[in-house]
């Protein structure tokens, strides 16, 4: 499972609930929940949806998003890992 916090621009109370909502309908979304101040917390099955789905969802409803709070998964949880070309 993962969690991603993200910053977007800031929206009514009214329109963040029904983007908890319809972003928390999504499949392998647990739990989402966007603040009016434009904080936006999502908990999610890694097996099942990716944090870029996410994000283009998210972005697809209307939002625009600003910046991740939170950091990127460790290596040993990304799907892809680069070569660090400092490391032979």
């Amino acid at each position: 499972y993962g969690h991603r916090l993200f910053e977007a621009q800031t929206t009514t109370p009214r329109r963040a609930r029904r983007l908890s909502e319809r972003i928390g309908g999504m499949a392998g979304v647990l739990d989402a929940e966007f603040s009016a101040d434009g904080k936006v917390r999502v908990e999610f099955d890694r097996d099942a949806t990716t944090e870029e789905q996410l994000q283009r969802a998210i972005e697809s409803a209307g939002v625009r998003m600003r910046k991740r709070l939170s950091p990127p998964p460790p290596p040993e949880q990304r799907e892809t890992q680069e070569e660090d070309p400092l490391v032979e």
